[in-house]
């Protein structure tokens, strides 16, 4: 009988992660905001780059999460753990890794083509606190994309099972 709550408070926890992701990824941005305050003090002129960067990354870097709740609310994904198998196939999963691909290869046209890197460096509190010239930004993005990409293959060829009892 305890076990059962358990597994239901543990379902209940796990079907609202999402939200959880959503708040983490705004309160990221709210520290983004407060480490560049000094910089803002000492360079006025900076402001307004920060509040773009600052609001564009709270935009994008929730659309996986709502597309993982949009999942999860509608029934068709049972819980957040679930999106650790995607090799089950289902679409709102898919979706959910499709949109984090998608999001950053925006980000990497961004950066080599609209000249984020530039943008970035000359914003140093946003993200590389040690991004001293375009080449290094475009390195570090470079490098955060394979890793991404490597982990997201490895989520797809590995056999993940989830727990019957989170169905």
């Amino acid at each position: 009988m305890e076990e059962l709550v358990i597994q239901r408070i543990f379902r209940i926890v796990l079907r609202c992660q999402w939200v959880v992701f959503i708040l983490a990824t705004c309160v990221n941005g709210l520290v983004m905001r407060r480490r560049a305050r000094n910089d803002i003090a000492e360079h006025p002129e900076r402001a307004e780059g920060y509040n773009r960067l600052i609001r564009w990354y709270i935009f994008w870097a929730n659309v996986p999460w709502g597309i993982m709740g949009i999942g999860i609310t509608v029934g068709s994904v049972p819980t957040v753990v679930h999106y650790l198998a995607p090799r089950e196939g289902n679409p709102w999963v898919t979706a959910f890794y499709g949109s984090v691909i998608a999001v950053w290869g925006l980000v990497c046209c961004w950066v080599f083509f609209l000249e984020g890197a530039e943008m970035l460096v000359e914003h140093p509190r946003f993200l590389f606190p040690n991004a001293s010239s375009p080449a290094r930004v475009k390195l570090y993005s470079v490098l955060l994309g394979v890793g991404m990409l490597f982990l997201i293959i490895m989520l797809f060829l590995a056999d993940t099972p989830v727990p019957e009892w989170l169905s």
